[in-house]
């Protein structure tokens, strides 16, 4: 048998960078801060995610998680503060424009949602009840008990005869 002097040489030259279509997975700061100003107006991040130009929720979570992207996390907890404070503004409105009496009962319930998930997310300033004593620190206090000398003596663990 004869060996081919001809053998294909392997190739190594770079492959070129193919776009894969789908939603992006790689953090940038661009998309980041979409996500951060879309959040501050009010959107809710499924909503945001629904966009294809937008990462999927579990992605942005991971990136949330990811200590490398501390200053994404910092900015989103900003955001969703800021969302808040776009929900109440939405609530009067939605009060005001329920005040024809047409659609006044989806309006209700979309009010009570926000103020519901406003509450959970940020108790101190939406909750229900306000700590004005302790500011949400927890409280520890003794109760001492004075009784008069009644010439009975001690106290002890015994059951008083009666």
């Amino acid at each position: 048998m004869t060996e081919r002097k001809n053998k294909p040489k392997p190739k190594t030259a770079k492959a070129k960078e193919v776009k894969l279509p789908g939603r992006p997975s790689k953090f940038t700061d661009a998309i980041a801060k979409e996500i951060c100003r879309r959040i501050s107006e009010g959107e809710l991040l499924t909503m945001v995610c629904r966009s294809a130009e937008m990462p999927t929720r579990s992605t942005v979570y991971l990136w949330l998680s990811d200590p490398k992207h501390k200053e994404f996390s910092d900015a989103y907890t900003h955001a969703v503060k800021m969302q808040t404070e776009a929900w109440a503004d939405e609530m009067i409105e939605d009060a005001l424009d329920s005040m024809d009496g047409v659609n006044t009962q989806s309006k209700k319930l979309l009010i009570d949602t926000k103020k519901w998930i406003m509450a959970r997310k940020h108790p101190k300033q939406w909750g229900d009840k306000i700590d004005v004593t302790s500011d949400g620190e927890k409280m520890n206090s003794t109760v001492q008990l004075f009784l008069p000398d009644n010439g009975r003596g001690d106290f002890d663990d015994k059951p008083l005869d009666k």
